[in-house]
């Protein structure tokens, strides 16, 4: 299924099957890197390689001198207690064959079932493997030549503290032995109600001695115990990475600012300055130093520490006790989570990237009502104990589509330097590693062109979410056209959404639950039916707003009341109802009203939509490469299948086959692609459950362009080749696709043939370009039979997706005339079509059916193949339910 908006011209398709170059996503044209595959933005030079995938939630790594790769891996409450792979939270990764990926996977230590939760320091020191597991730091003995560890850990350090916002441990060893262990703070901000709003600091913060600081131990004493005697340096709220400067004895921390000065403070700090203010930092590691928090937080504007305004400050012009704190030496854009750091001192990267620190940004969540981001890792320069003027992007692309903690396909989490000088990083989303190398000129690099980090005082960028929204009911921000609960009004909803998108009274709900209302790993997903703390009825989730949520049942962070915002009564009636609207779609059928299906993200250009018999919805993106899964009555997509490793591949068809379990997926080339890319092109197999790969299975002819699926009563696959103007079948047990028709038979190339359907004892298929009707015959023996150009009664303009529908029947989409969703009837060698409902601006490109409903799929391909920058869609990506006639 390719491009059916009515604007897309028959030469620019044409153009787009031998399109030669596009602008590299992972590498600067010219520069070999025959095995990146990361889908990253690097500057000139660099290649990625994915050294590892799907290993867990992947946190802190560090490699070894022979270059094996030890990663900690995370689980619990924060990753929504998911299942960890079986097997030890600790990883090693080792590639024996030199081409960047891992060949070696072995897991050890801690399980699930010994009572582990796995953790997110590690280190090694004299020989061994450091790593922080549930409130221990533990030592593995590594014998020589060995990989893993063959005896159990000894307690290097025991008792640190689990609760709170932040139970986390990353620490670094120095070349000394000297052990510095992060002990962040279990609130945001020292107040006497946790991130509620107008709370005071608590007088004294008794927290300060047991948490918000760094701790000191030695590396080779066994069973230390922690208390507040060795406190190294305090007030750093959260210093989850520690970086070592061997050769200077220096560590380099970095501090994740507050969250919530407007959100808890209204009345000081304007909504914009929740996504600005405080900023993010670098701090140089002293001992005996104090880093201000909780009295004060760092204002990149001012270039100063100000006072907090929980112990008594104005909205960033009193200083008072924050003049004698220690400053940060680099600060960068608020919220975007410095999760790790490390030095960089090694020949393998350019000379300008030599003495400096790479810091991972995690991404953020407290942005609205602007746009979240980070979500990359950044070049610090330094001169000497300071930063040598702004960071810069160094790469980029981890989040995939969509820039958000529930929808960013990977986060960047931890950073690790091995022998040969590359740069490994660790995504805690899917448990991916990656590794960066430099492959330019020898001598270039020094003057090549960055990318500045954001001005970390500037704006925060675009708004979000749209500021005029109509007063009645609608989202454009969610794409969703939601009900309204017994009781409250139209312009009630429309405030509860402006609301929960951070607009009004700093009540940002978004994220917590996402943007959409889809969930993240720090709050639920508010659009199923699922209630934990009321009945789910407008004054149970009125109440729960009101009061709160003081200990989660199944999340690590509280939700304070109100979301830790002043709400009026009117204003909590108001969010109450929209987050009703969120959980209640529109039943099928309903009178005067639309259920509309959101697909997340900025570039996801989606491109066939299919359905299981429960009403689970399957999307599949060219944008995003991925295939998205939306549950049973649910109005939000969710990422669910990862992009294939080949990224010159994107998803066409996808068919849900119950019969046999299977998920069916076209492969093919993503616009820009290089022509040889195309011949990869292939119909790949998962399981309709899981989303776990099963099978690939390649076109027979050259340059062939797996486009749409169908599936025959007696369970055998047919496949359209667009390019070769063929159609493949794959039978019972075969094991590869074969030709089944076309030679000719089905037009010339170019036609494009695209949707296609088996009706009876026919396939049946269009062209989109030459808007065509075929109907193919099945013989007795499953051979194709004769081939007839079905008379339709009118031209099909621009025919796309098509799906069987009762006896002698199917539905099909049409870019043409606005966009329509028809139903042809067949009678003999004729059919008859109908349009059932017109209108469809963006461009339907498929359709699904859950029972007496059609689910039309627009996937604004027109703006990814016919304008000049294809980055920034008009309108949220959407499929619409359609009530359909029987």
């Amino acid at each position: 299924m390719l491009p059916s908006a009515s604007s897309l011209l028959r030469p620019l398709l044409l153009a787009l099957l031998s399109a030669t170059s596009l602008p590299a996503t992972s590498a600067a044209a010219g520069t070999d890197c025959p095995h990146d595959d990361s889908g990253l933005k690097l500057p000139a030079g660099f290649c990625a390689s994915v050294f590892a995938d799907d290993i867990g939630h992947a946190r802190h790594l560090v490699v070894s001198a022979a270059g094996v790769v030890y990663v900690n891996t995370w689980s619990g409450r924060y990753y929504g207690n998911s299942a960890p792979p079986s097997g030890g939270f600790l990883v090693a990764l080792q590639d024996l064959h030199g081409d960047g990926v891992a060949d070696v996977r072995q897991r050890f230590g801690e399980t699930l079932q010994s009572g582990g939760a796995g953790g997110t320091g590690i280190g090694l020191y004299s020989g061994s493997l450091y790593a922080e597991i549930n409130d221990k730091i533990v030592r593995y003995r590594l014998p020589a030549g060995a990989t893993i560890p063959a005896g159990p850990p000894e307690t290097i350090v025991s008792g640190l503290p689990l609760t709170g916002d932040h139970p986390m441990h990353p620490f670094a060893i120095d070349p000394d032995g000297a052990l510095y262990v992060d002990v962040a703070s279990a609130t945001n901000s020292c107040q006497i109600k946790n991130r509620s709003a107008q709370s005071p600091g608590a007088e004294p913060c008794e927290e300060l001695r047991t948490r918000g600081g760094i701790w000191r131990f030695e590396a080779g004493q066994t069973h230390q115990v922690f208390s507040s005697k060795q406190r190294f340096a305090t007030g750093i709220r959260n210093g989850e990475g520690i970086a070592v400067d061997a050769a200077g004895r220096r560590l380099f921390v970095t501090q994740h600012g507050r969250d919530q000065l407007h959100a808890n403070w209204p009345d000081l700090y304007p909504p914009e300055q929740e996504a600005t203010l405080p900023a993010e930092e670098v701090l140089l590691l002293k001992k005996g130093g104090d880093y201000g928090w909780p009295e004060c937080y760092y204002d990149p504007g001012r270039h100063r520490l100000v006072l907090a305004p929980e112990y008594g400050g104005d909205g960033g012009k009193a200083v008072g006790p924050c003049a004698t704190k220690d400053e940060p030496v680099a600060a960068y854009p608020a919220h975007w989570a410095p999760n790790d750091l490390v030095f960089y001192d090694n020949p393998q990267f350019p000379a300008h990237y030599r003495k400096g620190l790479f810091i991972a940004f995690h991404g953020s969540w407290d942005r609205a009502p602007y746009t979240q981001s980070g979500y990359n890792v950044v070049f610090q320069p330094l001169a000497g104990d300071r930063a040598a003027g702004r960071c810069e992007v160094f790469a980029d692309g981890f989040a995939g589509g969509m820039k958000s903690p529930g929808a960013a396909a990977h986060r960047p989490s931890g950073l690790a330097v091995g022998p040969d000088g590359a740069l490994y990083v660790s995504d805690d989303v899917r448990g991916r590693i990656y590794r960066i190398v430099y492959k330019g000129p020898a001598q270039a690099g020094t003057d090549a062109p960055t990318v500045p980090c954001p001005d970390a005082a500037a704006e925060a960028g675009p708004i979000a979410s749209v500021q005029d929204k109509p007063p009645d009911g609608t989202d454009p921000a969610a794409g969703t056209e939601l009900p309204v609960p017994p009781g409250s009004t139209p312009a009630s909803v429309a405030l509860g959404q402006r609301l929960f998108h951070g607009e009004v009274a700093g009540a940002s709900c978004t994220g917590c639950h996402g943007a959409n209302g889809g969930g993240t790993p720090l709050g639920p997903s508010l659009t199923g039916n699922q209630w934990l703390w009321s009945d789910g009825g407008l004054e149970g989730i009125a109440a729960t707003i009101s009061q709160g949520v003081s200990q989660p049942k199944r999340y690590r962070a509280p939700m304070p009341a109100m979301g830790g915002a002043q709400l009026s009564a009117a204003q909590v009636s108001a969010l109450a109802a929209y987050v009703w609207g969120l959980s209640h779609p529109v039943a099928a059928g309903a009178a005067s009203a639309v259920r509309i299906v959101t697909i997340p993200g900025e570039r996801v250009y989606p491109e066939s939509i299919t359905s299981t018999a429960d009403g689970r919805l399957i999307i599949g993106s060219i944008g995003t490469r991925s295939i998205y899964s939306v549950a049973p009555g649910s109005v939000l997509a969710q990422p669910w299948i990862a992009p294939d490793s080949d990224p010159s591949l994107g998803v066409y068809g996808v068919l849900a086959d119950e019969r046999s379990g299977t998920l069916w997926a076209c492969f093919a080339a993503v616009p820009g692609a290089k022509a040889a890319d195309q011949s990869r092109s292939a119909l790949q197999a998962f399981d309709l459950h899981s989303g776990k790969f099963e099978a690939r299975y390649e076109l027979p002819a050259a340059g062939a362009w797996c486009n749409d699926i169908a599936l025959a009563p007696d369970g055998v696959i047919y496949v359209t080749d667009s390019n070769n103007m063929e159609i493949d079948r794959l039978q019972g047990r075969d094991q590869q696709l074969h030709l089944w028709a076309g030679d000719g038979d089905l037009g010339p190339k170019g036609g494009m043939l695209d949707g296609i359907a088996v009706v009876g004892n026919r396939v049946v298929a269009n062209t989109l370009l030459t808007g065509k009707l075929w109907s193919v015959a099945i013989d007795a023996d499953g051979d194709a039979g004769h081939i007839t150009d079905v008379n339709v009664g009118r031209p099909l303009e621009h025919p796309d997706g098509m799906r069987a529908f009762g006896e002698n029947q199917l539905l099909l989409v049409e870019g043409g005339g606005g966009g329509r969703l028809d139903r042809v009837n067949f009678v003999d060698e004729a059919a008859t079509v109908n349009t059932i409902k017109q209108g469809f601006p963006d461009g339907p490109v498929s359709v699904a059916v859950v029972g007496s409903v059609g689910y039309v799929l627009e996937g604004q391909l027109s703006a990814l193949f016919g304008r000049s920058d294809p980055n920034t869609p008009v309108k949220p990506f959407r499929a619409t339910a359609v009530e359909l006639p029987r």
